[in-house]
């Protein structure tokens, strides 16, 4: 967790000394993993899902270690900053503040009161409630990432939920050489996910 103690401190302080931001954006990157591998025998009703499942188990945890090692915190945290997301979601200068606290996934999403005790006026919260790897025989390689947006400017929030999901090209790697292409392909995938969020959300608002 250094490392983000480290980037806690440069966006909660350098931003404030050079001129104080009129909101405080406040995001918590996910903890929640999953994978999901479906080959050909799963388009052919439930036994064929279960055969597939039972072929595919040992690929599958393999996938999902790889992507728990892979998209950490703070790689999910640079990425929401190259991502320009106050700017998509309408927020202007922010102060940007990452939550290190687990969060309930079942139950923030769905909160309608501050997840911390901030009292700014203005004040805006983004929730990674999961990323999960899936491989399709079909459609390829993807990453999946589910997003809250609550945007408490005007008293009650207005709170927005989507499931984003970006192509993958190399992720998870199959050799060592293949490791820093594919940790960039997962990064780029989810700041991907950020940014069609963030849009989809200011779309709805117009």
């Amino acid at each position: 967790m250094k490392p983000l103690l480290i980037l806690l401190g440069l966006l909660s302080a350098s931003p404030a000394r050079a001129a104080e931001p009129a909101c405080e954006f406040h995001v918590w990157p996910s903890n929640s993993t999953g994978a999901v591998t479906a080959g050909v025998l799963s388009n052919f009703g439930p036994l064929g899902a279960y055969a597939d499942l039972q072929s595919n188990r040992d690929a599958t945890m393999h996938d999902q270690v790889t992507l728990i090692e892979t998209l950490t915190v703070p790689r999910q945290a640079q990425a929401v900053m190259t991502a320009d997301l106050p700017q998509l979601l309408g927020l202007g200068q922010v102060r940007l503040i990452f939550q290190r606290e687990n969060f309930d996934p079942r139950t923030a999403t769905r909160q309608t009161i501050r997840m911390t005790n901030s009292t700014a006026p203005c004040y805006a919260e983004l929730i990674v409630s999961l990323n999960e790897y899936r491989n399709s025989a079909v459609r390829g390689a993807s990453l999946k990432t589910e997003l809250t947006f609550k945007d408490f400017r005007n008293g009650r929030p207005r709170i927005t939920t989507a499931s984003q999901a970006a192509a993958l090209r190399h992720f998870p790697a199959r050799t060592p050489e293949q490791k820093a292409l594919a940790e960039l392909d997962i990064s780029d995938a989810f700041a991907a996910n950020l940014r069609t969020f963030a849009k989809r959300v200011a779309k709805r608002r117009r």
